[in-house]
């Protein structure tokens, strides 16, 4: 109780602590507090268990920053931050009332309002929300434009200027650029001295 969990370490997936310089190789079981890093690399995924009424399934070529959490057996008050990559935050919905968890991104904050999401950081800052279950609230970080509330089967994105419309189909299992490259091209993301982990910024 108090720590983030790691389960089901698939691939390379680092941790950083929060006062620390060096990356290191995360295992299951082990926690994490306020503040640390976690990174998964190619074709690499982690799910992190906030107590025992969220999750969060980090997909590959994702950094991600555990903010703040307040963990009990029963309701959990978490933010991550999202650098680059995709996320899936599932809370159970029998206490979702209980729950406050926020996702923030280079430019949107997003509160749930609702039980199962996903969120795609592309290099450019970009963010898009998918909702599969109930309701979450996106509002932009970087122009004025009103919070807004996206339901079940319904996605949104935000650019640095503006909302854009965006549809949930195709892999949305790595972010892709927004130009009319080749299919067959590989995205290729900023890389640190870590080998194959997106880079922080």
């Amino acid at each position: 109780e108090g720590s983030v969990i790691i389960k089901n370490v698939v691939g390379d997936v680092e941790f950083k602590r929060a006062d620390g310089d060096e990356w290191e190789t995360a295992y299951p079981c082990m926690g994490l507090s306020e503040s640390d890093f976690i990174s998964t690399g190619y074709d690499s995924s982690v799910t992190l268990l906030f107590g025992e009424v969220s999750k969060v399934n980090v997909k590959p070529m994702t950094q991600m920053r555990l903010s703040r959490f307040l963990l009990s057996k029963d309701e959990a008050d978490a933010e991550v931050e999202l650098k680059i990559g995709s996320i899936n935050v599932n809370v159970d919905k029998k206490i979702v009332s209980e729950t406050s968890f926020k996702v923030t991104t280079p430019t949107a904050t997003m509160s749930i309002r609702g039980t199962d999401f996903e969120v795609i950081v592309d290099e450019s800052g970009e963010t898009e929300l998918f909702v599969n279950q109930g309701e979450v609230s996106i509002k932009p970080l970087l122009f004025e434009g009103e919070e807004r509330v996206v339901g079940a089967g319904s996605g949104v994105g935000v650019t640095k200027t503006g909302f854009k419309a965006i549809s949930k189909e195709g892999d949305r299992d790595a972010p892709s650029p927004n130009v009319g490259s080749d299919p067959g091209e590989k995205t290729i993301l900023p890389q640190d001295s870590g080998g194959g982990h997106p880079s922080g910024g």
